[in-house]
């Protein structure tokens, strides 16, 4: 008897029907850019990727190859999802970007205020670093990974590793005060 597995409409798309396979995250992104429009960004949706090739990785769906040479973690669809009755669900993320849409001027009563220009500019901001520290996040695990898996060579990848943790201490700063900006700014709202 084969396994259920459900994936949202978007992976579902790139996976199932488009049979992509041996890729990268990058590769995954611009595929939910082609088949998708509910990201804004090259960021989001490779967020997105990311987030959706992790999740899929810890339930064995998708395996990555070991990096060679410097080339990028490439991606595979596991025998456990190949063999899978493989479903679609429609994603979440529909359901939430109904519920906060921007309402048309016209329709905003005199006691809401719109949104600030301060309040746009920070969330967008704010959205871009979330993106980029996700990146920086996975790229310090993969040295860390390599670090481990050749400890003989470790010391020559130290600078690296203290670099990326570096950036990434310095991004989740920078969405830590945008994020206490985005709260006094609401709080006037």
């Amino acid at each position: 008897m084969s396994n259920k597995v459900k994936l949202n409409e978007v992976v579902f798309k790139i996976l199932i029907e488009n049979k992509l396979d041996g890729f990268t995250v990058s590769d995954m992104r611009d595929s939910v850019l082609e088949v998708s429009d509910l990201f804004e960004s090259k960021e989001a949706a490779g967020t997105f990727a990311y987030r959706q090739i992790f999740a899929l990785e810890k339930k064995k769906l998708l395996a990555k190859s070991e990096k060679v040479d410097g080339k990028k973690l490439t991606y595979y669809q596991t025998e456990l999802l190949l063999n899978s009755q493989v479903t679609m669900k429609s994603y979440e993320f529909k359901e939430r970007a109904k519920r906060t849409s921007v309402i048309p001027k016209a329709s905003i009563s005199s006691k809401e205020k719109p949104i600030s220009e301060l309040l746009k500019a920070v969330t967008k901001q704010k959205t871009q670093y979330e993106a980029e520290l996700t990146m920086v996040l996975s790229e310090t695990e993969e040295v860390k990974h390599v670090m481990s898996s050749f400890p003989d060579e470790s010391t020559h990848l130290q600078a690296l590793y203290l670099d990326l943790r570096n950036q990434s201490a310095t991004l989740c700063g920078k969405v830590n005060a945008l994020t206490k900006i985005i709260q006094l700014d609401e709080g006037k709202v």
